[in-house]
């Protein structure tokens, strides 16, 4: 007999298409956005040279850089998890763990920028090119932490919306009506 929680490798092999699809869009925006920022900044430095050095022109400078090198970890780190071979739960979990390193350091680098633009107000005279950057770059990431959360809070409610209805669904069946079938399972709630 056929255990009712094993995956059909159809599933399987259209659940992990999706997952990849939807990794490489996200990788694929990432990068775009990155890549955006970081031709904007060097042209705003190499174009407006004024006297505001600290803190908005480093700011530019360090989040450029590591900008750059976090680009080039997500392409090298692309381009290793879409070889099948190396397919693994060590490479997804290092995957995992360089976006949550990421996303800490833009998270905080963000709010010490948001502290430093609203705080020095030299700069916005002085390095005026500077300034409407980093707003714009701030704006930016402001909305997408928002947009961020709000997909999280919707995922959450759609999981224990999913459960609920599978649960209630158990129960009709574990009464005796055999004509109801689980349509709504989900082999990753699981």
């Amino acid at each position: 007999m056929q255990d009712p929680n094993d995956i059909p490798e159809m599933y399987r092999q259209e659940n992990y298409n999706k997952s990849r699809r939807n990794r490489i869009i996200t990788s694929s925006c990432n990068i775009f956005c990155h890549v955006s920022f970081i031709i904007a900044i060097i042209v705003i430095l190499a174009i407006d040279r004024s006297a505001c050095k600290y803190p908005i022109r480093a700011w530019l400078i360090i989040y450029a850089c590591l900008s750059i090198v976090g680009t080039i970890c997500s392409l090298i780190i692309e381009i290793v998890i879409k070889q099948k071979h190396f397919e693994s739960r060590i490479i997804n979990r290092l995957y995992g763990f360089y976006y949550c390193i990421m996303i800490c350091f833009f998270i905080t680098w963000t709010i010490l920028g948001s502290v430093w633009v609203y705080v020095d107000d030299n700069c916005e005279v002085e390095f005026n090119l500077g300034w409407k950057l980093i707003v714009a770059i701030l704006a930016i990431q402001y909305v997408i932490f928002v947009l961020c959360s709000c997909a999280g809070c919707v995922g959450l409610v759609y999981v224990l919306a999913l459960r609920a209805i599978r649960k209630e669904n158990v129960v009709k069946n574990e009464e005796g009506d055999e004509n109801i079938r689980d349509k709504t399972k989900n082999p990753h709630l699981e």
